[in-house]
């Protein structure tokens, strides 16, 4: 649980600079592009005028490298909240699984004795019969005998 609240901060937290390496990024471009249609319109009304074209190619240049400059770093630091999404989910299915086995393995620990405890009441239930009938190779009438020797030597009180 704590590991799951510690992955949720950490993701608000990168959610917070993504969105500001994005907005970043939306207003490098959109300066990039006005810079763009500046250049242009110089050059449409002013097209003999060099100083003032230069200018505002410099201005494109500047535009232009600055918006390549937060474009790569919004695609790294998005890599990075990848790298780091993709190894807290690995984390988490890890410590899963192994919760899962340390279940199923205590599982089998507690059917294991089960099952030998019921074989053992199986053992125990066929010395019980035993004891109950006597062997076969006995006839009835000897039984009776020594049944009748036994209670005549040991008088019950």
């Amino acid at each position: 649980m704590y590991f799951i609240l510690k992955s949720e901060i950490f993701i608000n937290k990168k959610n917070v600079f993504l969105q500001d390496d994005l907005k970043a990024t939306l207003t490098a471009r959109n300066r990039e592009a006005k810079q763009l249609t500046q250049l242009e319109r110089t050059r449409q009304r002013n097209p003999s005028d060099r100083h003032v074209i230069s200018q505002a190619e410099t201005e494109l240049q500047r535009a232009t490298m600055d918006a390549t400059r937060t474009t790569r770093h919004l695609e790294e630091t998005i890599d990075n909240f990848e790298k780091q999404k993709m190894k807290d989910i690995k984390t988490i299915f890890s410590e899963s699984i192994t919760i899962e086995m340390l279940f199923h393995s205590e599982a089998v620990e507690v059917y294991t004795a089960i099952y030998q405890n019921k074989q053992k009441t199986n053992e125990d239930l066929e010395v019980f019969r035993n004891s109950l009938y006597p062997p076969d190779d006995l006839p009835c009438l000897d039984i009776v005998r020594a049944n009748q020797r036994h209670l005549f030597r040991n008088p019950v009180s």
